[in-house]
């Protein structure tokens, strides 16, 4: 079984862990995907009209990956690698004898099964351990990379809040190969990098303990390449002892966009009723743009924000999907779709992740579908900058001891027919 650790892309799964993502959550779809077209022998590559061309980039046995990213002007990608620990009840399917080694390997190298960021060149074929570290990031201009520095060894360790504590947020020159100390936390640890599209700085989360053991973002920071300065956005606040919860956050402009979730009573590590809104924090000013009186149960409503293709805001209000203005007025408000999907960066192109683990794109323009199935349960698709490819992290898993255990992760790309 793979753990989930801190917050990773897109993750396709009854509850879906991001790592500072600009898009709105992608939906499994409910109803049966279209068929692909008919065989045609002549089809280049063997390929039928209507699949898409999958590339097999990574394979590595007992290896887990989390946040692949196309890094812009280049064909290399950035990634997390981490060796697999038998966890949770699959430990069950191992000797006592296995289960030593492992204990044996941290023993030797407390850092063994750390995570790694790595850069890949998109054959597979170069490989280059930057640091220790999650939720790569690169810049637009594609010469940086923006990570979350893993402070302390966590091998053997679950992903909870004490062991990210003191974690940094560090940046990557890919020319020169040097990596930088960019911020440290003052409380709890940094997370959740979010560099801006065109200007040269970086959003973070400033996340400590929200429930219990497990942490969440509670503020926002700012790293200017110019300055060399990281600036607060968003103080972290705590209302009856208990902290505001902040985010998912979105560039939108020159402005970062995120849900704010204010406790209006008492409780244990979270409270019962929360209040919303959402705030805009530009230039050391904080502004609520948008909110609903009412108090919301925060584990029985769902609440995203998100940047919409032509630039606005985007809201998940449950069964609604809001379109609104920086100014936080509605600009549409119409039901959420039964089946949405993650447009690609040019709008042109929509993927699903449909029920039997296939990915689906479909043009907007015409409507037309291509589908192929990866075998396994797919954990995470990201569009290229060029809204050329996509990449997908595909899960497989072995039988052992009669149970159902992880075997690897698989990164693919996937692209359009070239015809």
């Amino acid at each position: 079984m793979k753990l989930n650790p801190l917050k990773s892309l897109i993750r396709f799964r009854a509850s879906m862990i991001l790592c500072a993502s600009i898009s709105l959550t992608v939906q499994v779809a409910t109803q049966s995907a279209a068929q692909a077209a008919p065989q045609s022998a002549a089809a280049k590559n063997n390929v039928l009209p209507g699949t898409l061309l999958v590339k097999t980039v990574l394979d590595d046995k007992n290896v887990e990956l989390y946040s692949p990213r196309f890094i812009p002007q280049s064909d290399n990608l950035v990634i997390v690698r981490k060796a697999h620990e038998p966890d949770y009840h699959e430990a069950e399917a191992f000797s006592s004898k296995e289960l030593e080694k492992g204990r044996n390997q941290k023993n030797a190298n407390p850092r063994w099964a750390d995570p790694e960021i790595t850069m890949i060149s998109n054959d597979g074929s170069a490989r280059k351990i930057i640091d220790y570290g999650w939720c790569p990031e690169p810049n637009a201009n594609g010469n940086r990379i923006y990570y979350i520095h893993q402070l302390k060894p966590i091998s053997g360790l679950r992903v909870l809040a004490e062991n990210q504590k003191g974690n940094e947020l560090f940046s990557y020159a890919i020319a020169e190969g040097k990596k930088r100390l960019l911020v440290a936390p003052s409380l709890g640890y940094i997370d959740g990098p979010m560099p801006h599209p065109t200007e040269d700085k970086v959003a973070y989360e400033i996340s400590d303990n929200t429930n219990g053991a497990y942490g969440g973002a509670v503020g926002f920071g700012v790293f200017e390449e110019s300055s060399g300065k990281a600036l607060t956005l968003l103080e972290p606040a705590k209302h009856f002892k208990l902290y505001d919860l902040v985010g998912p956050a979105s560039w939108i402009q020159s402005n970062l966009v995120t849900l704010r979730k204010t406790p209006q009573e008492e409780g244990t590590w979270l409270a019962d009723s929360y209040k919303w809104d959402i705030l805009r924090l530009a230039n050391g000013t904080q502004t609520s743009i948008y909110a609903r009186e009412q108090p919301i149960k925060i584990h029985e409503k769902t609440l995203r924000v998100g940047t919409a293709p032509d630039g606005n805001i985007e809201l998940i209000d449950d069964d609604k999907l809001i379109k609104l203005s920086i100014d936080g007025n509605v600009i549409e408000s119409v039901p959420m779709p039964e089946t949405r999907g993650l447009s690609s960066p040019n709008n042109k192109l929509e993927a699903i992740l449909t029920e039997d683990d296939a990915v689906e794109v479909t043009v907007k323009a015409t409507g037309r579908k291509y589908k192929q199935k990866l075998h396994g349960q797919v954990q995470t698709l990201q569009w290229s900058p060029d809204s050329k490819q996509l990449a997908a992290v595909v899960t497989k898993n072995k039988t052992k001891s009669g149970m159902d255990v992880f075997d690897r992760d698989s990164l693919m790309l996937i692209s359009m027919p070239e015809n």
